[in-house]
């Protein structure tokens, strides 16, 4: 009996480990895993690159332009930004946070859009836009005189 024991206890001592392989599920699922982990950090920033260099140009009647703080937060943790704010008859609130117009202020923007109310200036806009968080409001890049 101890021999048949001991031979037992050999035989278990023996066996190797093998390491357990991927089921066709599983294998699917990581490739899968690997395309979307690969389209949130590649696709995002080839994304703003392509709205960026590819804008849009939209006439817009001017009412009136503004600059506007914007400041939000919760919990200790808080945000503000400093935006062009252009309200237009047919194209509704614009609000500019990243200018590709020439480089000026905000306030001076604002001051020399002021000048043109009631006149139709070109308006640039992104190609495509995410739904935002305001009510029926553009995000723009700015304007052409």
């Amino acid at each position: 009996m101890q021999q048949l024991l001991d031979l037992v206890v050999n035989k278990i001592m023996e066996k190797k480990t093998v390491p357990a392989e991927q089921t066709k599920k599983q294998k699917i699922f990581s490739i899968i895993g690997l395309c979307v982990a690969l389209l949130i950090f590649g696709g995002y920033p080839l994304m703003n690159k392509y709205r960026e260099a590819n804008p849009i140009d939209r006439q817009c009647t001017i009412e009136s332009a503004e600059v506007f703080n914007d400041s939000s937060g919760t919990g200790g943790i808080s945000t503000s930004g400093t935006e062009l704010k252009i309200n237009t008859t047919d194209c509704g609130t614009i609000y500019v946070d990243h200018s590709v117009t020439p480089k000026k202020s905000y306030q001076d923007m604002a001051d020399e859009l002021n000048q043109y109310q009631g006149q139709r200036v070109t308006l640039i806009f992104p190609p495509f836009q995410l739904p935002g968080t305001r009510d029926t409001v553009l995000t723009g890049y700015g304007y052409r005189l």
